[in-house]
């Protein structure tokens, strides 16, 4: 059976993850170079949370997102991934994953700004190269007086991308923030891709109810989850 924080951290119920002897379960936060922040299951079923080193047995680089076995501070092995969202590099360098066990991809894309086709269209192919739902969020729609600007962008999406699902949003007015809650169920684990400025953190913040930033970790409640630089948000407005 699903261990409950396990679950609300975004383990499917068709998982199972079985940790070494004498091993810790948990979930992966964030990477600070050789050391993570991480949420994990304690010896009597307690959720615990804190900084853990890497052990230097690691076959794999762990990731936001990764499920993690650790034991004392240290983690110890990184689960084998559902998928990994991965950005292509140049020169020949080998793809860069920047998280991993990811249920949805928000590629976020603001009202008024300079639209880059290529970049959206390479977010796009990143989630659908992952087998993840993509879907396209247009932000700051309250901005501008231009009555047909919201029209003519959905209209370029759909000539650029197909009919991938649009939602609109503005997180000053609160349109369309809970057509995204509704997306991100309780354990969903879904990520905010976009240029700097579309508006991504004002997102995690309507998602929130709060004007300051989302905390990385709650010791309460369980939530939804969304990534931002390479970063596991968890919401205190989970199911």
């Amino acid at each position: 059976m699903t261990n409950q924080t396990l679950a609300s951290l975004g383990l499917h119920p068709d998982e199972e993850l079985i940790p070494p002897s004498g091993s810790l379960t948990g979930r992966l936060v964030i990477m600070h170079s050789d050391e993570a922040d991480a949420i994990w299951v304690g010896e009597q079923g307690e959720e615990c949370s804190g900084r853990l080193r890497l052990a230097r047995t690691l076959a794999l680089k762990p990731v936001a997102g990764d499920w993690i076995a650790l034991k004392g501070e240290r983690v110890t092995k990184v689960f084998p991934r559902r998928n990994e969202l991965r950005r292509t590099q140049t020169h020949g360098r080998p793809a860069q994953v920047l998280a991993a066990n990811v249920d949805v991809v928000f590629v976020v894309v603001p009202l008024h700004s300079e639209l880059h086709q290529r970049m959206v269209e390479g977010l796009l192919a990143m989630a659908v190269e992952a087998g993840v739902e993509p879907v396209l969020v247009i932000t700051k729609i309250d901005e501008g007086d231009d009555e047909n600007a919201l029209a003519s962008l959905q209209a370029r999406m759909v000539d650029l991308i197909g009919n991938v699902r649009q939602v609109t949003t503005s997180a000053h007015t609160g349109a369309g923030i809970e057509d995204l809650r509704e997306l991100l169920g309780a354990g969903v684990t879904g990520v905010l891709l976009g240029a700097s400025g579309a508006g991504k953190t004002s997102l995690l913040n309507a998602l929130e109810g709060s004007k300051e930033l989302t905390k990385a970790l709650s010791r309460t409640g369980e939530g939804r989850h969304a990534t931002s630089t390479r970063k596991l948000y968890r919401l205190s407005s989970g199911g």
